[in-house]
């Protein structure tokens, strides 16, 4: 029993560790020291606690201001063509069998998109706040939390809530509560997809922008998401362990996913190659999201994709222009090199050229001729979704 007591002191103090004041919080950084990195500024930490204590008001009061009902709304109706596109598509892919098709339709119809904020938001603890004690308002918050998670035990599970947890880099917890923190975290037990209202920020995404726009930044994630959906044949549109995919149906999804490892391995940068299987589950997100975007646009203004606007660009263009917008940025080589031997994702030159090279309505916008760099040989273009 005293090594319990003894066992059970530690791991409140080390979960506390952030909000230990004055020696017993040095005491801890150091004993948790890794080579090379200082402890964060008490500024940063009281930050983060706070983040984690506070984030359904924060999440509430950041996405009112920030956001709003309004552009959320639009947002989810943005996201909700690509949806409804996407599964139409996937009800016709001819590699798939039947059984397998109908699945996969079936698991992006019913998929929920929670997009910015919830309507109703998670009860927040009335406990009140003192302004001189960081370590005692932490600790209320946590019991609330604590509680929150004790009800929630034996209850019905609810695919739309708002109240799973979700893993972004900062502080993982509560999806309500971390609606601060730019980011899309897809749910497969839940079939669903969150994206932030802090993740809905110009150039991913502006209310005011013209819908192919929105569609080439946002539409574009969206469909990243959902292709990691269809990947994960083995969770069924209620969430439940049950792969819909035959022998033969796996065969096939291998197959057309070699492509996308031979385009990736091409890629290169200062003679450093990409590893296409190391990078395979992203870019299979970065062919498909963008692929089906376009189409969702196609549907609804398919007649005015080559019509030129006054800043000289058609529909078509500047869907593509927002895409590659997205992915902007400044990075030396040397350290792109380096992201590209243990980053998941390609670097953000290949997720722009690698799946716009193969598609064939980019040629078609930008008049690429055949052969051009940016026009990859039909029997080599990559399409799996």
């Amino acid at each position: 029993l005293a090594d319990l007591r003894a066992y059970l002191r530690w791991r409140v103090l080390d979960e506390l560790r952030g909000a230990l004041p004055g020696a017993l919080g040095d005491t801890a950084q150091r004993f948790a020291a890794t080579a090379g990195l200082e402890r964060a500024s008490r500024y940063e930490e009281c930050r983060h606690e706070t983040l984690v204590a506070m984030g359904v008001e924060l999440s509430r009061q950041y996405a009112a201001r920030a956001l709003g009902a309004a552009a959320r709304d639009q947002a989810t109706s943005d996201a909700q063509q690509v949806q409804g596109e996407i599964a139409a598509t996937v009800g016709a892919t001819p590699w798939l069998s039947p059984g397998a098709r109908a699945a996969a339709a079936a698991k992006i119809a019913t998929m929920i998109l929670k997009v910015g904020f919830p309507t109703t938001w998670p009860v927040t603890d009335t406990s009140p706040v003192s302004p001189d004690d960081l370590l005692g308002n932490v600790i209320t918050a946590r019991a609330f939390a604590q509680a929150r998670s004790w009800q929630r035990v034996h209850a019905e599970r609810r695919r739309d809530t708002w109240e799973n947890e979700v893993w972004p880099n900062e502080a993982y917890g509560m999806a309500a509560a971390r609606l601060s923190v730019p980011g899309a975290f897809p749910d497969p037990f839940a079939n669903s997809i969150l994206f932030t209202a802090a993740f809905l920020r110009a150039p991913i995404y502006d209310v005011r922008a013209p819908l192919e726009v929105r569609l080439g930044g946002f539409g574009a994630v969206v469909g990243h998401e959902i292709m990691h959906a269809l990947d994960f044949h083995e969770i069924d549109d209620h969430g439940e362990l049950h792969d819909t995919f035959s022998a033969a149906d796996a065969r096939a999804h291998e197959a057309k996913l070699a492509c996308l490892v031979d385009a990736g391995n091409e890629f290169a940068i200062d003679g450093v190659h990409l590893d296409g299987k190391h990078t395979l589950g992203e870019n299979d997100g970065d062919y498909g999201g963008v692929r089906h975007a376009f189409a969702a646009l196609a549907k609804v203004r398919g007649g005015e994709l080559a019509v030129k606007g006054g800043d000289g660009f058609t529909v078509a263009q500047r869907f593509f222009i927002a895409y590659a917008q997205h992915w902007c940025q400044a990075v030396r080589p040397a350290q792109a090199v380096e992201e590209m031997k243990q980053d998941s994702h390609a670097p953000p030159r290949f997720r722009v050229n690698g799946p716009l090279a193969s598609l064939p309505a980019f040629a078609q916008a930008f008049a690429c001729p055949a052969g051009s760099a940016m026009v990859r040989p039909a029997a080599n273009s990559c399409a799996v979704w």
